[in-house]
């Protein structure tokens, strides 16, 4: 698949891949250390539908991951992102575990906005910008399709659902830009069993060199 020779291509060049999830890989770009490269084997990946209508849009949002240049190919089924790098924590361990359980609360629906505001106000350094998080957070919820297993069983019914996304906030889909909070992949699909993994076709066939 052309997704994978780019990853295996990329990674030669001296690019180490960073982590590997079911739709994609992340590799560290050799000519700047502040970039990752993104890229992706599956048209159906939700974070497509995530960048096409949150991040493009909301750039100027703080809490979305910075990118720089995307480009997709649909015949060849491969994507490629090229975007700004971002830590898997923040310098205080226990303000990133109670930001990121703060943003999970409020995505499933157990606290409203009130409460959300009142708690957000004792993290500034994770949330410097609380309205625009709370911007961002209501897009993710408006294009949400599913949110629990239930609802995941009532969209499996229909005809229709291999773009349905199912919210999947957990810890990993949240990283920092220094101590500040951004999320950069708050989906999965509803029907995840047919989906192929890129991180076990990349511990299969990446040498200890290519995988960091």
């Amino acid at each position: 698949m052309t997704a994978y020779r780019l990853i295996k291509n990329t990674a030669k060049a001296g690019n180490t891949v960073l982590g590997a999830g079911c739709y994609s890989a992340a590799l560290e770009s050799y000519a700047r250390d502040d970039t990752v490269i993104k890229i992706g084997n599956n048209m159906n990946d939700p974070w497509i539908t995530y960048y096409e209508q949150v991040i493009a849009k909301m750039q100027d949002n703080p809490c979305v991951p910075k990118v720089k240049s995307f480009y997709i190919d649909y015949n060849n089924e491969y994507y490629v992102c090229v975007m700004e790098r971002l830590q898997d924590s923040c310098p205080v361990f226990a303000n990133r575990e109670a930001a990121y359980e703060l943003v999970r609360e409020y995505l499933y629906g157990e606290i409203k906005l009130k409460k959300f505001v009142k708690r957000a106000k004792k993290f500034p350094q994770q949330f410097p910008n609380i309205f625009a998080l709370v911007e961002l957070m209501d897009y993710i919820i408006k294009w949400t399709d599913a949110f629990t297993c239930e609802d995941a069983e009532h969209i499996l019914e229909e005809d229709d659902y291999m773009c349905a996304t199912k919210l999947d906030m957990h810890s990993g889909n949240v990283m920092f830009r220094g101590y500040e909070l951004v999320i950069t992949d708050p989906w999965c699909n509803v029907e995840m069993d047919d989906v192929p993994s890129v991180c076990d076709w990349a511990e299969e066939n990446l040498t200890e060199y290519e995988w960091g």
